[in-house]
């Protein structure tokens, strides 16, 4: 019986030692929309609210773009003052991977408290 036991450690033990490493054996690309999504954090639909997102390729090819311009539209009813939140993103693949170059963050008030068109005006 030990010795059924000692080999089932070692199995795990190798097992557990090859699964440690396949991370860097298999590298998963990661999509501007991924890299967006983690920036945003646990935040972003915190609550259940109306969002859209947007993505325009920019570059000399459609196939292979370099650079994209990703827009996250979203409802924030639980705020008294915003209607809405715009957050706009230009990414860069630079060195085999999706970067964030820009970011930018604009409102949408709610009617009678600022600006009802999306602004870097702060809401009242």
């Amino acid at each position: 019986m030990d010795q059924r036991k000692g080999f089932i450690v070692g199995l795990l033990a190798l097992l557990v030692s090859g699964c440690q490493q396949s991370p860097e054996r298999f590298v998963v690309p990661v999509s501007p929309l991924q890299v967006v999504l983690n920036d945003l954090g646990d935040s972003f639909q915190e609550s259940v609210s109306n969002f859209s997102i947007q993505q325009r390729t920019l570059g000399a090819s459609l196939e292979s773009p370099d650079s994209v311009i990703l827009v996250v539209d979203e409802d924030t009813p639980l705020d008294d003052s915003i209607a809405a939140q715009r957050v706009t993103y230009k990414l860069s693949y630079q060195q085999q991977q999706w970067r964030i170059i820009d970011k930018h963050t604009q409102q949408r008030c709610v009617s009678g408290r600022g600006s009802q068109q999306f602004s870097d005006d702060l809401c009242r």
